[in-house]
């Protein structure tokens, strides 16, 4: 992804943009990331990819919100990840590094997703709300 005229002292003059692989999913559970990818999830032969770009971004001092359009299976919706600016430091090799972390909630139903097993107990095997976390470190270009 990318983050483009970045402003430590001004993110709202920023922009965001990343795409994620859907096969590179990984739970640390072979079977259940084989299911992940599968047409009850991500249907990653179909849908090799999704995306967020940014629209807007507000900050609040070192917090911020980050709205978009997220699309996953060919469905885009509009989120906003909560988020907070970390800082920025210069390391040993002379780069400036930025610190990022940020979290939304979606509805997987919203995005075609509409896997729903119903356990014994008549909850379902797989809640509809997903967070989406994100945890970033930004090298700037020289």
């Amino acid at each position: 992804g990318t983050i483009s005229d970045f402003d430590g002292d001004n993110l709202e003059k920023g922009s965001v943009a990343f795409t994620i692989q859907t096969a590179s999913v990984d739970t640390d559970d072979e079977g259940r990331d084989k299911h992940l990818r599968n047409e009850d999830f991500f249907e990653v032969d179909t849908y090799p990819t999704m995306t967020f770009k940014s629209k807007s971004i507000k900050a609040d001092g070192k917090n911020f919100k980050l709205t978009g359009d997220l699309t996953i299976k060919d469905v885009t919706k509009e989120v906003t990840f909560d988020g907070t600016f970390a800082g920025t430091i210069d390391d040993p090799w002379g780069n400036k590094r930025a610190g990022f972390s940020a979290i939304a909630t979606i509805d997987r139903k919203d995005f075609g997703i509409e896997f729903g097993k119903v356990m014994d107990n008549g909850g379902l095997m797989v809640g509809n709300d997903v967070e989406i976390m994100i945890e970033l470190e930004t090298i700037m270009e020289k």
